[in-house]
């Protein structure tokens, strides 16, 4: 019997002019599954984050998130439906406080709109408090409470890795897009990381991640998805990958991981 997928992508192909950016990508994520996707540089990895995101149209291929086609949707309706990601670059209101960067990413759940703030001002400010109540038990959770009321731009660059993947959660998704989320992080931080995504599956999230910070992939993962120039060339238990002799050659330099 056929696994049933969260997340599908079938026959997934991006082409930009002459160049195959991703090429023919069938893979799945499970509900409750960290999957890492792994290669070497310029393999296609991000560019996969972006079609399923939504930040890119799939030349062909399939896109299902449970069940329904998404291939080709916009990033908002993507985002809505609960498929959120990061970026390598942080993605801040630098000159906000830590606080209030992680309310703005709360309205992308809110039912409230522009009318409403001016003829349903009570609900507005309702959600409004709903959003600071929540925003503040994430920076607890994620140990940033005590750079609630500086401006984000004033955190160490780990600290702010950590809060853009926090406005992200603060959305409410079900299947979280991570690219390179231990970037800029010390190996203390990448720890607190790895046990944070965890803890997300553990309440009931999905991740996919895709990150060259190989110890803390292997440690975090269920499953491994391997490309190389676009095409997948492996995929198994992060053990198994470990010891694939075409991974070890296209991206490993002939040594295993440890």
């Amino acid at each position: 019997m056929a696994k049933s997928w969260q997340l599908e992508t079938k026959e997934l192909t991006k082409d930009f002019g002459g160049l195959r950016a991703v090429n023919g990508l069938s893979f799945g994520i499970g509900h409750q599954e960290i999957v890492g996707l792994i290669g070497p540089n310029g393999s296609g990895k991000t560019t996969s984050i972006n079609l399923i995101a939504g930040f890119y149209k799939p030349s062909s291929g399939q896109i299902f998130y449970k069940g329904h086609s998404i291939g080709g949707l916009p990033p908002w309706k993507i985002a809505k439906m609960g498929i959120v990601r990061t970026f390598q670059q942080t993605h801040l209101f630098p000159l906000f406080p830590t606080l209030e960067n992680l309310v703005i990413s709360c309205h992308v759940r809110e039912k409230s709109g522009i009318l409403d703030s001016v003829f349903l001002r009570g609900r507005v400010n309702s959600e409004r408090k709903n959003s600071e109540v929540k925003a503040m038990e994430m920076l607890q959770a994620i140990g940033l409470a005590e750079y609630a009321l500086r401006p984000a731009a004033s955190l160490p660059p780990g600290a702010q890795r950590i809060l853009a993947i926090a406005m992200a959660l603060s959305t409410n998704p079900e299947l979280l897009l991570l690219d390179e989320p231990a970037a800029g992080l010390s190996a203390e931080e990448s720890t607190r990381l790895v046990s944070f995504v965890r803890e997300l599956r553990d309440r009931g999230l999905s991740v996919l991640m895709v990150d060259h910070h190989m110890k803390m992939i292997m440690t975090v993962c269920d499953r491994l998805v391997v490309i190389d120039h676009g095409t997948k060339i492996a995929e198994g238990s992060p053990q198994e990958v470990a010891v694939n002799e075409q991974v070890i050659e296209a991206y490993l330099g002939h040594a295993k991981v440890s």
